[in-house]
Order: C-alpha cells, then sequence, then structure tokens
C-alpha cells in the first residue's frame, strides 16, 4: 500500500494520519484532510498548509474544528503517539533503559477488601417472592 492508500483509508490509525499529515507530498497531505479520522491537532495542522488544495480539504472536513484556521501562524506539526495492541504494549522497542521514579512512600492499601468467611449455616435463608410481596404491604411474617 502506498502513502496515499494509508491517508485515503477511514480506518487508518489516527496516529499514523498524524504522521502523514507531515509528508512532503502535497496530495498525500490533502488526502489526509479529507479523512474523517484525522486527529484534530494534525487537522489544525494541515490549515495553515501552504498548499490551497490542502487547506480546502480541511476546510471541508466533518472533524475540523470551527477556529481550525483562526491562528495567526501554523501550530507545531501533530505528535503521533507510539501505536498500542490491546494490551498496551509498544510496536518498538528502544535501546536506552527507561527511567523510573523511585518512591519511598508505603505500598497504597489494596483496593479491594477480603470479606469475613460466613458459613453457610449462619446465613439468612432467602425469602420467596411471594414472602417479599406479603413483607412489602406489611402482611407477611417474617
Amino acid at each position: 500500500m502506498s502513502n496515499e492508500d494509508f491517508a485515503r483509508n477511514p480506518k487508518t490509525p489516527p496516529e499514523a494520519l498524524a504522521m502523514l499529515s507531515t509528508s512532503p507530498s502535497a496530495e498525500v497531505r490533502r488526502l489526509v484532510a479529507l479523512n474523517p479520522s484525522t486527529p484534530v491537532p494534525a487537522l489544525r495542522f494541515l490549515a495553515a498548509d501552504e498548499d490551497r488544495a490542502v487547506r480546502e480539504a480541511v476546510a471541508t472536513n466533518p472533524m475540523t474544528p470551527y477556529d481550525a484556521f483562526a491562528a495567526k501562524e501554523a501550530p507545531p506539526a501533530p505528535v503521533a503517539e507510539p501505536m498500542t495492541d490491546n494490551l498496551g504494549s509498544a510496536d518498538f522497542i528502544t535501546d536506552e533503559p527507561e527511567e523510573v521514579p523511585v518512591q519511598d512512600a508505603a505500598p497504597p492499601e489494596p483496593a479491594v477488601v477480603p470479606a469475613q468467611f460466613v458459613p453457610a449455616g449462619d446465613l439468612p435463608k432467602p425469602r420467596s417472592l411471594w414472602q417479599r410481596f406479603l413483607a412489602l404491604f406489611g402482611l407477611g411474617t417474617r
């Protein structure tokens, strides 16, 4: 597939469209501007494009915000976040180790507190639907 095909496809991930919005090809940028899946930061960037056809394509995109053409100068190029799979892992591996901040605080309390064990014989016997109906009107006995 070519860049034009990716830029044209509405199923192309927004991260890829953001990267394609900085393409040197005006045709690719125009197709990105027409794509309804293009993220708003990329549309704002393309609204200040030097090519008139690209700006016109941005104006026809239903996702373009009303104030996209109000900027006096071009906004910075959109930064594409790394694409992740459904498990949240990035598609790329870096050689540099990630710096993890050290926390001196105590570990947080568990969000789920285990319930106390109650023997089955100590549980109240569930009332039938009929008993609950009578109790609703104060007619039944417990």
